[in-house]
C-alpha cells in the first residue's frame, strides 16, 4: 500500500502498524484505489518529494507528537490515584467509577471515525482537531463542579484522546523515511509504556497536594504547546493524498470531503459498537448500586446491549460480504478465516482488561484498605509497572534472537498472569500492607508484558501484507473494548461483595472517610474492602485462563516464529543472511 510502513521483520517494530491511518484502526478490504505515499501520485498533475522531516524540525515535531501521545494515554491511568480525592470534593461515590469508564468507552468507540477523518480531511487537520478537542474538554474536566459534569467532559475528552492516540501513532512513522521506521516504532512504544506507568504516579503526586483539578488542567498548557508547534511546523499536506488543484471553490470542496467521509466511514458500525458497550457497562456499573439486578432498567440495559451486539455483527458481516458497498467495515470478516489470527485478536481482547484493571484498581486498594496517600499508592504500583516492560524485553529477546515460537511465549505469559493474579487474590485481608504482594504484582506484570509483546510481534507475520494494518487496528479496538468491560465488571464485583458482607449503614459509608467511627468498625470495613479487591483479582486470573483458549487457536504443527534464513544467490555464488521475520512453517 504505497509506502508500506514498518518492516515487520524488526522485533522493535511490533507495536505500530505500517500503513495508512484509516486502516490503523481497522477498515475493510474494499478500500478505493488511492495513493498512500506522502506526496502526490505520479498520475496526479502535481508532484513533490515525500514530506519527511529532518534536523531540528524533526526533533520538535517528533517531541510534540510524543507529548500529545503521552497526555492522551496517561489519562487512562492518571485518574486511578485521584478518585478518592475527587470523591471528597464532588461527593459522587455511586458514580465515581464512571469517570474512568466514560473515557475508555469513547476512546474505544471513535478510533475508526478519526482514522477516516484523517484519510478524507488530511492527517494534520484531523490530528490538530482531535488534540484541540482533548485540550478543550480537559479544561472542562478541571472546571467541573459536579460529578455529572465531570463524567460528561471525560466522555468528550475521550473522543479527542482517541484521535490523538490513533493519529499520533501513525504520525510517528510518517515523519521519517522507511529505513528509520524501527526507531520511530520503538520511540512510540516507549512513550505509551511510560505514560501508563507514570500516569498513576503523576495523578497521585498532584492529588496529594489537594489540587486534583490539575490532573486535567495540566493538559491545557502542555497540549496547547504541542498544538501550536504541530500547527506551525507540520507541512500542510503532510501524509495527505494530493489531488488536482481545487477549482470548485472552498464550499464545494468541503461538501465533497464530507460526502466522501459519510460514504466510506462505517458510522453505523461505530454507533452500534458504542451503544452496545455503553448499555452493557451501564448495567454492570449501576446494578446493585442504584438499581437491583432484577429491576426493569437493568434488564432493559442488558437486553438492549444484546440486541445491539447482534445488530453490529450482522451489519459488519453485510459490509464485508457485499462487494458493491463502498463503506469500509470496522470488523473485516476475512481476517477470521485464519484461526491463528482469531486467537491473536481474542488474546488482545483478554489482555486489555488484565492490564487496565491492575493499573486502576491496585492504587485504589492501597488508598482504601491501607490508608496510603495518593502518591504513596502510585509509587507502590510501580512494582507492577516495572514487571510489564521487563516481560516485553524478555519476549523480544526470546522471539527475535532465539526464535522461540510466539505461541510458547503467549502460553508462558498467560500462565504467569494466572499465577500472579491468583496469588494477589490471596493477599492477607488486613489494613497493613503485606510486603509479599509487591512480588505478586511484579510477577503478574511480567506475564502481561510477555503476552502482549508476543501477540504484537506475531500479528504482522500471520496476516498478508495487505491486511497487516487492518488486523493491527482491530486488535487495538479489541484491547480497549476489553479494558472498558473489564473495569466495569470488577467494579460491580467490589460493590456486590461489600454490600453482601457489611450491614447497610457500614456498606454505604465512604471507606476513605472513616475517622469518626470506632477503630474496630473502621478495621472491619477496610478488611471487607480488602477481600473485595482480592475477589477482583479472580477476574484478572480468569482473563489469563481464557487466554489459553487463544493459545489453542494459535497452536500449529509448525509454529509461527522469527527465524534467520540464508538465501543463496546463485548468480553471484555467495550467501546473504536475511534478518528475522520469515515465517517458519
Amino acid at each position: 500500500m504505497g509506502n508500506s510502513g514498518l518492516d515487520v521483520s524488526s522485533p522493535e517494530a511490533h507495536n505500530l502498524p505500517p500503513a495508512s491511518p484509516e486502516t490503523l484502526v481497522s477498515s475493510g478490504s474494499k478500500t478505493p484505489e488511492r495513493n498512500d505515499d506522502i506526496g502526490p501520485s505520479t498520475s496526479e498533475p502535481e508532484s513533490s518529494s515525500p514530506q519527511y522531516l529532518h534536523g531540528f524540525r524533526l526533533w520538535i515535531v517528533g517531541s510534540s507528537i510524543a507529548l500529545s501521545l503521552f497526555l492522551a494515554t496517561a489519562e487512562i491511568t492518571i485518574i486511578s490515584t485521584s478518585l478518592v480525592t475527587i470523591n471528597e470534593h464532588l461527593e459522587g461515590e455511586e458514580q465515581i467509577t464512571w469517570i474512568i469508564t466514560s473515557y475508555l468507552l469513547t476512546f474505544t468507540g471513535f478510533l475508526a471515525t478519526w482514522a477516516k477523518c484523517s484519510d478524507v480531511f488530511g492527517l494534520k487537520s484531523a490530528l490538530l482537531s482531535s488534540l484541540l478537542l482533548f485540550i478543550a474538554f480537559s479544561g472542562g474536566c478541571g472546571a467541573a463542579q459536579t460529578i455529572d459534569q465531570l463524567i460528561i467532559c471525560r466522555a468528550f475528552q475521550g473522543i479527542g484522546g482517541s484521535g490523538v492516540f490513533s493519529l499520533g501513532l501513525f504520525s510517528v512513522v510518517r515523519i521519517v523515511p522507511p529505513e528509520k521506521f524501527d526507531i520511530a516504532s520503538a520511540v512510540g512504544s516507549s512513550v505509551l509504556t511510560l505514560a501508563l506507568i507514570l500516569g498513576s504516579l503523576i495523578g497521585g503526586g498532584i492529588s496529594s497536594s489537594g489540587a486534583w483539578r490539575w490532573i486535567f488542567l495540566f493538559n491545557v498548557p502542555a497540549g496547547g504547546l504541542a498544538w501550536i508547534l504541530l500547527c506551525l511546523l507540520v507541512p500542510r499536506n503532510f501524509a495527505k493524498r494530493v489531488t488536482a488543484r481545487r477549482s470548485e471553490g472552498l464550499v464545494r470542496h468541503v461538501q465533497n470531503q464530507l460526502r466522501e467521509f459519510l460514504t466510506h466511514a462505517d458510522s453505523v458500525g461505530c454507533l452500534l459498537l458504542l451503544g452496545f458497550s455503553m448499555l452493557l457497562v451501564a448495567a454492570l456499573e449501576e446494578a446493585n448500586v442504584r438499581y437491583a439486578w432484577s429491576s426493569g432498567i437493568i434488564i432493559g440495559f442488558l437486553a438492549g446491549s444484546g440486541v445491539l451486539l447482534v445488530a453490529f455483527l450482522g451489519w459488519e458481516w453485510t459490509l464485508s460480504t457485499r462487494k458493491h458497498m463502498r463503506m469500509e467495515p470496522m470488523l473485516p470478516w476475512q481476517l477470521f478465516k485464519s484461526r491463528v489470527v482469531l486467537g491473536i485478536i481474542i488474546g488482545f481482547f483478554l489482555t486489555g482488561p488484565a492490564v487496565t484493571i491492575l493499573y486502576i484498581e491496585l492504587p485504589q486498594r492501597f488508598q482504601t484498605v491501607n490508608n496510603f496517600s495518593a502518591i504513596e499508592a502510585g509509587v507502590r504500583v510501580l512494582a507492577f509497572g516495572a514487571g510489564s516492560p521487563v516481560g516485553a524485553i524478555c519476549c523480544t529477546i526470546l522471539a527475535g534472537r532465539l526464535g522461540t515460537p510466539f505461541v510458547y511465549l503467549t502460553l508462558a505469559g498467560s500462565v504467569l498472569q494466572i499465577v500472579g493474579a491468583f496469588l494477589l487474590s490471596s493477599v492477607p485481608a488486613t489494613v497493613d500492607a503485606w510486603p509479599g504482594e509487591y512480588g505478586y504484582m511484579a510477577l503478574t506484570g511480567l506475564g502481561t508484558g510477555i503476552s502482549i509483546a508476543a501477540l504484537y510481534m506475531a500479528l504482522p507475520i500471520v496476516v498478508s501484507e495487505h491486511d497487516q494494518a487492518i488486523a493491527m487496528g482491530l486488535t487495538l479496538q479489541a484491547r480497549m473494548l476489553g479494558a472498558s468491560l473489564g473495569v466495569a465488571i470488577v467494579n460491580s464485583i467490589l460493590v456486590n461483595y461489600v454490600k453482601g458482607h457489611l450491614p447497610l449503614t457500614e456498606a454505604t459509608a465512604d471507606p476513605n472517610h472513616l475517622a469518626g467511627l470506632p477503630v474496630e468498625i473502621q478495621d472491619t470495613i477496610r478488611t471487607v474492602y480488602a477481600s473485595g479487591y482480592n475477589h477482583q483479582m479472580y477476574t484478572v486470573g480468569a482473563c489469563g485462563a481464557a487466554q489459553l483458549f487463544a493459545v489453542v487457536l494459535m497452536w500449529k504443527k509448525d509454529q509461527v516464529r522469527f527465524v534467520r534464513q540464508v538465501k543463496v544467490n546463485g548468480a553471484l555464488g555467495h550467501e546473504t543472511e536475511l534478518g528475522p521475520g520469515s515465517l517458519a512453517t
